[in-house]
């Protein structure tokens, strides 16, 4: 299903709002298999899936008069993906890693992870919450240090619950500017480097890359701090498990672009026997505000952060000659 509505006022707005719900059946998807067959699973079409959600335009022609004018367009999406069926018996399925899951009622990617409380300011261990089902039915909200005691629980989403961007156009006589914002709210990554760093001096710790986060780790008692005590050759590896700690906010507002040119009035223009000269200016990524800064907040879609490289800050000059 579909639902489109145009709507232009007078020159000077147009507004374009569209509402969807989309099923998918039948995908494509690979079913885990007893190994005793040689595989571990086989792929075959199975599950259904639904994307509902919004998308609305805004475009405004602000001021449009002879020696200046302004313009705008803003873009708002959301997007809401559930899983509707699996197979034939709808359990749960572990894609590829532990840290994720899909069961029926949630998103198509979505975490599940032990969940992180905080570091023991007494001895610099880090705390769980245990989430285990009571016998009354409650969820056990009780923390322990021994990551081995806390159950699973699915925790949040990469998918983002806005998609945002907008622009403007200035031009002043000879001289235009214009610039793009983009932004996303509401989703979450998984830092799949902390596999291998977050180790807690542990295991193969003493290795791997130290993350320069861990000169603010636990040293005394009374140290309220975000990460554990550094022991080299400790017992507790915290690369091991797959914890929330590991899970981060996406949010971010960035200046994907922004551009300034000059253009030539038309009596010079014509005196070097050209039509138009227009000198310019643009910036690529030029200044990114993040709710975590330690990677860059445009995640892949499936959330996993994995060294990625960030794009680059870029700049260039050019000329443009209409003859």
């Amino acid at each position: 299903f579909n639902l489109g509505l145009d709507l232009s006022v007078m020159n000077f707005a147009d507004l374009t709002f569209e509402f969807y719900n989309r099923i998918t059946k039948d995908l494509i998807y690979d079913l885990p298999v007893s190994k005793i067959t040689g595989f571990s699973s086989t792929r075959t079409n199975i599950g259904s899936m639904r994307n509902r959600g919004v998308e609305l335009t805004v475009s405004t022609n602000n001021i449009n008069k002879k020696d200046f004018s302004w313009r705008t367009q803003f873009n708002i999406s959301h997007n809401k993906n559930v899983i509707l069926a699996l197979d034939g018996t709808d359990s749960d399925q572990f894609p590829s890693t532990s840290s994720m899951i899909q069961r029926i009622g949630l998103p198509y990617y979505q975490y599940f992870v032990i969940e992180f409380s905080h570091i023991n300011p007494d001895n610099g261990r880090a705390m769980f919450f245990m989430n285990n089902v009571l016998e009354d039915g409650t969820i056990n909200r009780e923390v322990t240090d021994d990551p081995t005691k806390a159950e699973r629980v699915a925790y949040k989403s990469p998918f983002p619950k806005a998609i945002l961007g907008l622009s403007n156009n200035f031009r002043y006589k000879f001289v235009d500017l214009s610039f793009t914002l983009s932004s996303t709210l509401g989703g979450y990554s998984y830092d799949r480097a902390a596999d291998k760093t977050q180790t807690s001096g542990g295991g193969d710790g003493l290795v791997n890359q130290l993350p320069i986060y861990y000169r603010d780790s636990w040293k005394q008692p009374g140290d309220i701090v975000e990460y554990e005590a550094w022991i080299p050759g400790g017992s507790t590896v915290m690369s091991t498990y797959h914890n929330s700690r590991r899970i981060h906010s996406t949010n971010h507002v960035r200046l994907k672009n922004l551009t300034v040119g000059v253009t030539l009035p038309r009596h010079l223009a014509t005196k070097l026997q050209v039509e138009q000269v227009r000198l310019y200016f643009t910036g690529h990524n030029l200044l990114t505000i993040a709710a975590h800064k330690d990677y860059d907040p445009e995640v892949p879609t499936d959330g996993w952060m994995w060294y990625n490289t960030p794009p680059l800050k870029s700049f260039s000059i050019g000329i443009n000659i209409n003859f």
